[in-house]
């Protein structure tokens, strides 16, 4: 039986990054697939929003030191939020962001390549 459709399971950050967890670059806004026919209409860009809460997404990409495999030591990580998520200053002279997510979820999606996405 496959998992219920927006099924989201509470996820604790200490469990999943033991040793932490840093961003690399901004947290910008997920916008929806836009064609090039609706770019030469100059149609505007639309957000994406999460199905569940209807909320705006944003999307960041961090480094997981802990991650066992290279592919894995990069991970894309989407926040629903009414506005922007602010990252903390950086640590003069670190070019990372050391980051704590909280009240993060998890949620299974379809199978790509023989791995769950």
């Amino acid at each position: 039986m496959g998992a219920p459709k927006n099924l989201r399971l509470p996820a604790e950050f200490d469990q999943w990054f033991p040793e932490g967890l840093y961003l690399v670059g901004q947290i910008t806004p997920v916008t929806e697939y836009q064609s090039q026919e609706d770019r030469a209409r100059n149609r505007p860009v639309r957000p994406r929003t999460d199905e569940v809460s209807g909320l705006p997404l944003y999307r960041g990409t961090f480094a997981d030191p802990s991650a066992e495999k290279d592919r894995e030591k990069s991970v894309t990580v989407e926040f629903a939020a009414r506005v922007q998520p602010v990252p903390p200053p950086g640590v003069p002279g670190v070019p990372f962001r050391p980051m704590v997510l909280e009240g993060m979820t998890v949620q299974p999606r379809a199978e790509v390549s023989g791995q769950a996405k």
